[in-house]
């Protein structure tokens, strides 16, 4: 089994949007539809107010699925 992975960091949407297109790229590459991205979040106050649901999804696509994790670094402030 072949595992495909990018990983960043949050540097805003325009950045997440073209990790996303490049890991579909990767994809196509490797022959494969199913991909994981992993991004690393460094500003605690605002991940500090994301719901699950938004640090964990899935992107459907028409040849691809991502499943998106963002990682929390540092820690949240009250």
């Amino acid at each position: 089994h072949r595992y495909v992975v990018e990983t960043k960091m949050w540097y805003g949407q325009a950045k997440f949007d073209q990790g996303v297109e490049q890991l579909e790229a990767y994809l196509e590459t490797e022959g494969a539809s199913v991909g994981y991205l992993v991004v690393f979040h460094a500003r605690p106050n605002v991940y500090g107010k994301l719901t699950w649901e938004q640090l964990e999804f899935v992107i459907e696509r028409v040849k691809s699925k991502i499943q998106v994790y963002f990682v929390r670094l540092g820690d949240i402030k009250a």
